[in-house]
């Protein structure tokens, strides 16, 4: 019996398959990182709505765990393909014509990522196009994995840069916080974040006072405080799309200024339910390639299942802090209701 698909599934479905290319590169973009979870790949997922994808449905998520499967053995065979011989005439032309056009490649690459202003996926298409439009085939894995590899050495050295300026970068990090998924929030919280990204480095003095005078702590008492003091100054920080997303990006510039650890960094909470099987699968195939590359897979969950006691017991500790705080913050929420 054939499978019925609601309209609105079908729908999303047809929309996300029309913009394969440019799934494509973003994961690419994801794969580039080396290392990948089931939490990774949720997140991955559901970062994918505010650039237009509608994730809600089962069916577009199977089909983008299928492309993130087929995509990370793609760039398996382009990784072995660098160390081979030309296998075929067409593929040692193709060298030969990829080598012969590196230099304008890579001028027009520079010119590709200036344009691009930091949408990293958009340019790696747009090079792409550039390497077509040169002649080159890019569906051979051995030019496929050239291009690519142009293309992620250069990122990497344009962060290597990024590096060299620590405070850039933290604030860097803490903007991509405060700005996720803005689209998909009311007129009056994007213009709060995007106050405050303008402000970046007024919220980073404030985060570092609050800690100082706190003894070095960075709870949800002091989320609190900071959160106060932002709607005393004019801004709607206690707005429900802006408070979480604020503190999250307070907390990346507390770790990044060395006042807390990374454990004790407040998150985004995710949102994206995928089939924990399914994930398995597509983790499994990432490590097999990881493998490939010579590089430590993520751990297993019988890895994790072998932790030291002591470490188990910290992560449990941790969890129960969490939990502990969360109860405070919605104790201090309803505290502020019956005030008002």
């Amino acid at each position: 019996m054939p499978q019925t698909i609601e309209v609105g599934a079908e729908i999303a479905f047809r929309e996300t398959e029309s913009r394969e290319a440019e799934l494509r590169s973003l994961i690419r973009d994801f794969l580039v990182i080396g290392e990948q979870t089931p939490e990774d790949i949720a997140a991955f997922i559901e970062d994918l709505t505010p650039r237009g994808f509608d994730v809600s449905h089962s069916i577009v998520n199977e089909y983008i765990l299928n492309m993130i499967q087929e995509m990370a053995e793609r760039r398996e065979k382009e990784h072995e393909a660098q160390s081979l011989l030309p296998g075929s005439w067409r593929e040692r032309q193709s060298i030969r014509r990829f080598e012969e056009e590196r230099t304008g490649l890579l001028d027009s690459l520079e010119e590709v990522l200036i344009t691009s202003r930091g949408d990293i996926p958009g340019a790696r298409m747009a090079f792409e196009k550039v390497a077509r439009d040169a002649g080159l085939d890019l569906e051979l894995p051995s030019i496929s994995g050239r291009i690519h590899g142009l293309f992620d050495l250069q990122i990497s050295l344009n962060d290597m840069e990024m590096d060299v300026d620590p405070i850039a970068a933290r604030r860097d990090r803490a903007i991509r916080l405060l700005l996720r998924r803005v689209e998909e929030i009311d007129n009056v919280a994007q213009s709060t974040l995007v106050r405050m990204e303008q402000q970046i480095e007024a919220l980073e003095r404030i985060v570092e006072t609050v800690i100082r005078r706190n003894d070095g702590k960075f709870t949800s008492l002091e989320h609190s405080l900071m959160i106060r003091f932002l709607e005393r100054r004019g801004w709607d920080a206690n707005h429900p799309e802006v408070r979480p997303r604020i503190i999250a990006a307070a907390g990346v510039l507390a770790v990044e200024m060395g006042y807390i650890s990374e454990a004790e960094m407040p998150t985004l909470p995710g949102q994206i339910a995928l089939d924990p099987e399914r994930v398995s699968d597509v983790v499994e195939t990432l490590n097999d390639v990881l493998e490939s590359f010579g590089k430590r897979p993520a751990r297993t969950i019988e890895e994790l299942d072998e932790m030291e006691s002591e470490e188990i017991d910290e992560a449990e500790s941790a969890r129960r802090t969490l939990d502990s705080a969360d109860a405070i913050l919605d104790r201090l929420r309803q505290l502020g209701e019956e005030a008002n």
